[in-house]
């Protein structure tokens, strides 16, 4: 592979370091700082190192470049690091990941988040990894909520035209931003049968996180689950232990909800 003669020292200790253990690892120790950012960026996006044989240490090299990139607050590679996830539907540590650096990055990236969720061409999954970024960002640094919360309520108004599943993840970050001003459109949404209930559950379940209700009035729904589609490749990286990151049942059900849909680069 030449990917291993293009990335001089240090750079090139991220190609041999294989496996990720269970914490993300501090890449200033390696030698790695804020002038290798377009070398890291480079590594996080090379179509050989993406693409490389599972059982080849140099797959986990674009990982342990763009965790470096969010250990700097690189901030400058997110269009970058958006394209990887858009391209790349089926890389779960992408997926599950890259949502953790774009907190990293902070607010500055807002834009460009803002930029990659509303356009409808890019990947369902990627875009409610977005979500999730947008709406972690917004709760860190609270004056950039009414934007996130705007954005969102533009979003969810074509719940008739959007995917069920985008429609709950949706609605679970207007929760979780406690847009009670939303609650009209929220309850329109599940009154025209257009949120999956996996997601969010339902419109009492919501109307409880928002303060609305004291407890149910009617018994709980079953959920459909599991989803009748079961359509996701494997992911081309050998099974390993994550990293270590924040509990986030949001993206664990950003995963189930992948699979609802045919998903396309």
């Amino acid at each position: 592979m030449n990917g291993a003669t293009n990335y001089p020292p240090p750079l090139d200790q991220l190609l041999s370091l294989g496996k990720l253990g269970s914490d993300w690892l501090d890449y200033q120790q390696l030698g790695i700082t804020a002038e290798h950012i377009p070398d890291l960026i480079r590594m996080s996006v090379d179509e050989d190192l993406n693409q490389a044989h599972a059982e080849d240490k140099q797959v986990w090299a674009p990982v342990h470049a763009w965790r470096a990139l969010g250990r700097l607050g690189a901030s400058q590679a997110v269009v970058p690091l958006l394209n990887l996830l858009n391209d790349y539907p089926n890389d779960d540590w992408a997926h599950d990941e890259l949502l953790s650096v774009f907190v990293m990055f902070g607010a500055v990236v807002l834009p460009e988040l803002i930029r990659f969720f509303n356009d409808p061409d890019r990947d369902l999954f990627a875009r409610l990894v977005v979500i999730r970024a947008m709406t972690d960002l917004a709760m860190a640094e609270t004056s950039h909520r009414d934007e996130v919360v705007a954005v969102l309520f533009r979003a969810l108004s074509a719940l008739e035209e959007n995917d069920k599943a985008f429609n709950g993840f949706v609605i679970g970050a207007l929760r979780d931003l406690r847009a009670v001003e939303a609650t009209p459109l929220i309850e329109e949404a599940f009154a025209k049968n257009q949120v999956d209930i996996n997601i969010i559950g339902d419109w009492e379940d919501v109307q409880i996180a928002l303060g609305l209700l004291a407890m149910r009035k009617t018994p709980r729904p079953i959920m459909p689950w599991p989803p009748i589609h079961e359509d996701v490749a494997p992911t081309k990286r050998p099974t390993a232990p994550k990293a270590k990151k924040p509990d986030n049942k949001a993206k664990r059900k950003a995963a189930r909800a992948s699979r609802k849909k045919n998903r396309r680069k």
